[in-house]
């Protein structure tokens, strides 16, 4: 199974060194390095416009969403895209990406995904006119493209 996933996203053939990388960073076990891969993982969130809303508000409404990652879905590949949150210089930030690949390796959700870059279209572009943007692949020119494992944890759908 594993030599068919590396023929179909060939990517993840830099996943060891992204892999030592994540765990060094996390502190996960190297002895806790069995990863068990997923299709599909269910995220849970609070949306900015379900939070309670005065003094008295304290419930709040949870969103369920379903990502997936995989390169066969019935006939086709499925890799979702995501945000997800961060902390640069003690504010809130957020990134895109596309998810490659779901898996648990030693009892943490993780995920390898593909950096995306928020563009803002041409002037003379029909998405200018009505405000819109597009996201792009980073490509910042170093052998893994744009490419790192994440936690689940951080991944906002």
């Amino acid at each position: 199974m594993a030599l068919a996933l590396l023929e179909i996203q060939p990517e993840l053939k830099k996943l060891p060194r992204k892999l030592r990388s994540f765990c060094l960073a996390h502190d996960i076990s190297s002895q806790s390095r069995i990863i068990s891969v997923k299709k599909s993982a269910t995220l849970c969130s609070v949306p900015p416009w379900a939070l309670g809303v005065g003094a008295e508000s304290t419930s709040f409404e949870y969103v369920l969403c379903t990502v997936r990652a995989t390169s066969k879905h019935g006939k086709r590949p499925w890799f979702d895209y995501v945000r997800l949150l961060g902390v640069e210089g003690g504010t809130e930030v957020s990134w895109y990406a596309e998810l490659r690949l779901l898996f648990v390796l030693g009892g943490v959700g993780c995920a390898v995904v593909r950096w995306l870059e928020v563009c803002v279209p041409p002037q003379d572009d029909v998405l200018f006119v009505y405000g819109c943007t597009y996201l792009k692949d980073v490509d910042d020119g170093a052998d893994d493209k744009g490419y790192d494992v994440v936690k689940l944890e951080s991944i906002k759908a």
